[in-house]
């Protein structure tokens, strides 16, 4: 081999060489960054924007459970007024009596308008005192064990009712048409 040749071919070795490790320096590199980085910088305005409508998706929901609740409060508020929306009893004109009932008949009846007082008693003497005053009715004594009847307290819209199981007694506030209609 002439000198020449020599030259040649460790420059053709070396040529070689570069070649490859210009080949292996790219895998290299492509070791040493991870191809997240390299996508990163394209996708990073997209990744902001995600966040962005992420933020975006969260409020709206924030906001629709807030209108959902007032949407929801509402209902129930008016269901609540429209079912204590019964009539006053306070004045006797509105035509409003309380309605005694045992095992479903009707044993009495007492204008909301005038006090009275009615003693309820069954065939084997157990009682119920029924008290209307100031355009309510309540059951002031009863001989019952558990006193539910007279702890109900009093009732003054139509639809309300005092009810003694032991006894088998109802006390309800009705339209005095209605138990009217009722009876005849």
């Amino acid at each position: 081999m002439s000198k020449e040749q020599q030259k040649e071919q460790p420059e053709e070795q070396q040529k070689e060489q570069p070649e490859e490790q210009q080949k292996e320096q790219p895998k290299e590199q492509q070791k040493e960054k991870p191809e997240g980085i390299q996508k990163e910088q394209p996708m990073a305005p997209q990744k902001e924007q995600l966040k962005e409508s992420l933020k975006l998706q969260k409020e709206k929901q924030r906001r629709n459970t807030w209108i959902l609740l007032v949407a929801l409060l509402s209902v129930f508020l008016i269901l609540f007024l429209v079912q204590r929306r019964g009539t006053r009893v306070t004045d006797p004109d509105e035509g409003l009596i309380a309605v005694i009932q045992v095992d479903g008949d009707i044993l009495h009846t007492m204008p909301l308008g005038e006090d009275a007082v009615y003693k309820a008693q069954d065939s084997s003497g157990h009682f119920n005192l029924i008290e209307v005053a100031d355009g309510s009715v309540m059951v002031r004594a009863a001989d019952c064990k558990n006193q539910v009847c007279v702890k109900t307290g009093k009732i003054r819209y139509q639809g309300e009712v005092i009810a003694c199981l032991p006894h088998r007694l109802i006390v309800s506030i009705e339209e005095e048409f209605n138990t009217r209609w009722k009876t005849n």
